[in-house]
């Protein structure tokens, strides 16, 4: 008696399961309310004869082109903010960088370049530091981000600016 198997191929059991896949597909997609009709007022209007009397209403008149984009002073926000950062150099330079001078002296100076980007008003939105690699120690840009304001402000330039400050202490 020769042995049948009792279970089905793979080839045979994907067959099958793709055809109910796709049965399951047809009959389902099939039952589906058809997308409903747009709104009348969705709908273009009729254009009314040349000769009727709502055809000689002038067209509208047209849009007034935009407004020119307003340019940011950049040289005058840059102004502004190294004021600031000068206002604070002596203090700075002694709560942030002797200390760091004190335990290693070589490197004398610390370069630090701020990038800083303000609102339409003048206000601050972000501030961000970047170390120089060669003259970088340890916990001075985050002294010296702590002891200058938290909220710079100069004055508004009617756009978003970007600026870039490099700073060398002390």
């Amino acid at each position: 008696m020769a042995s049948e198997s009792k279970y089905l191929s793979t080839q045979t059991s994907i067959l099958i399961a793709g055809v109910l896949i796709a049965g399951g597909l047809y009959f389902g997609l099939r039952s589906r309310d058809p997308a409903p009709a747009p709104p009348a007022s969705a709908l273009p209007a009729a254009q009314p004869p040349a000769s009727s009397p709502v055809a000689a209403t002038p067209p509208p008149s047209p849009v007034p082109p935009p407004a020119p984009a307003v340019q940011a002073d950049r040289a005058a926000a840059e102004a502004a903010v190294a004021k600031i950062f000068e206002e604070h150099r002596a203090e700075i330079a002694k709560k942030c960088v002797e200390p760091a001078l004190a335990k290693k002296p070589d490197p004398p100076r610390v370069k630090l370049t701020f990038n800083i980007t303000f609102g339409p008003d003048g206000k601050q939105i972000t501030r961000g530091v970047v170390e120089d690699r060669e003259t970088s120690r340890e916990g001075v840009s985050m002294c010296v981000m702590d002891a200058l304001p938290q909220q710079l402000v100069i004055p508004a330039q009617g756009t978003s600016v970007y600026i870039e400050i490099p700073w060398v202490l002390p």
